[in-house]
């Protein structure tokens, strides 16, 4: 799987790895633009209030678009997870509920997948396979 695949496409399963290193890699990019922006417009006009509306409308409409896609990426990255574990992607609705988030994160980050194929295809970890399917049930018990 390519990584634009892996960032941007809802098929197929990822590794706790892969979930791991794309999160916090938004989450650094996220944190850095918010940085430099601000850095700039506090160089330019002194302090953000000061700003002129245009500018703000600007930097807000970047920032929102910047969102959308954090938004699709993670829900691309958390989908592809769930995958992994044999659950449909609707379980991403689970943050709307309280601590469903927390629920979530476990899930997505700390818990190990399906060992071998399932319906979303086979494992990232390469375990199992046509050949080996025989085979699972004594190498993992």
């Amino acid at each position: 799987m390519s990584n634009m695949q892996i960032l941007f496409g809802f098929n197929g399963r990822i590794r706790r790895l892969q979930w791991w290193m794309g999160s916090l890699i938004i989450m650094g990019i996220v944190l850095a633009a918010v940085v430099v922006v601000m850095t700039l417009v506090g160089a330019i006009y002194g302090d953000y209030r000061n700003a002129p509306a245009v500018v703000s409308m600007v930097f807000g409409s970047i920032f929102i678009a910047c969102y959308v896609s954090i938004i699709w990426i993670q829900l691309a990255l958390g989908v592809k997870r769930l995958h992994d574990k044999d659950m449909s992607g609707w379980w991403m609705l689970i943050t709307f509920v309280p601590f469903g988030g927390f629920v979530l994160l476990v899930i997505l980050g700390f818990l190990d997948g399906t060992q071998g194929p399932n319906r979303f295809g086979p494992s990232p970890k390469g375990i199992g396979g046509a050949s080996t399917d025989r085979e699972l049930g004594s190498v993992f018990s």
